[in-house]
């Protein structure tokens, strides 16, 4: 063998031998395998993190404030008679109302109505005459549909005459009796009887009435009067219809 092919030969070995040389040499450590970091897995992103839930607020509602029902002045066998007939009267006069009448001397008999708003208005329908009150002022109708305004000085004075719910006219009120007990209208009441003065320009004439008095509602259901006038007997009978719809208004302007 010549000595080109043994220098080729010794190079092929010596390159075999370094090759087996760096194949079996430890690898070296990486960095991050000499100095081992802590590592975090992350959380899923779509993994909410639960929030605290606030707590409620409670409000407290307030308890409706309950309205007192009135009490009614409903009689009984144990009111005084005097007691029972004047409260029923003054709770009438709290409360706007009409009344039927008919009345009735010797062989005469008319119907008239009238109407009352508290606390001083009237508006009474006769036959042949209508007239409004209001307060001192009174309007008369003089003919058919026709009013005419009356001053305080020209009308009636009497306070007893043209309000029947005066304390004036209360105070006449005397011998009060309880009667009995009585369904009017399929509606209970206690029946009273009592004497008072009378309307008229005579300073003695009585007028003995008679009265039924609501056990439901307090109120004057019906009342019978009979007066004896300067020789003549006037008997009336009164029915009562509560109605707080009812108006009382100056059918004309009042002069000035």
């Amino acid at each position: 063998m010549n000595n080109k092919w043994l220098l080729i030969l010794l190079a092929f070995a010596f390159l075999l031998s370094a090759a087996a040389c760096g194949s079996s040499k430890a690898a070296p450590q990486s960095e991050e395998n000499a100095n081992p970091v802590a590592t975090f897995t992350p959380l899923p992103t779509n993994t909410q993190v639960p929030t605290e839930t606030p707590t409620p607020t409670i409000t407290l509602t307030p308890q409706p404030t309950l309205t007192p029902t009135p009490t009614l002045p409903i009689p009984s066998t144990e009111t005084p008679p005097q007691e029972a007939v004047l409260t029923a009267l003054r709770y009438q006069c709290a409360h706007s109302f009409r009344v039927d009448s008919n009345i009735s001397a010797q062989n005469e008999k008319a119907n008239f109505t009238w109407e009352y708003v508290p606390p001083d208005r009237y508006h009474q329908k006769f036959p042949y005459l209508e007239t409004i009150d209001i307060g001192p002022d009174r309007y008369v109708v003089v003919e058919e549909g026709v009013w005419n305004y009356m001053p305080p000085e020209e009308g009636s004075t009497d306070p007893a005459n043209n309000t029947p719910c005066s304390e004036e006219r209360f105070q006449t009120i005397t011998n009060v009796t309880l009667l009995n007990s009585e369904t009017l209208d399929e509606k209970p009441t206690m029946v009273y009887s009592f004497e008072s003065l009378g309307i008229s320009e005579d300073p003695k004439s009585i007028v003995q009435t008679k009265i039924w008095i609501s056990l439901e509602t307090g109120l004057v259901l019906r009342s019978e009067s009979k007066i004896v006038d300067q020789g003549t007997t006037l008997t009336t009978l009164h029915i009562y219809t509560y109605d707080p719809n009812i108006k009382i208004e100056a059918p004309v302007e009042k002069p000035k």
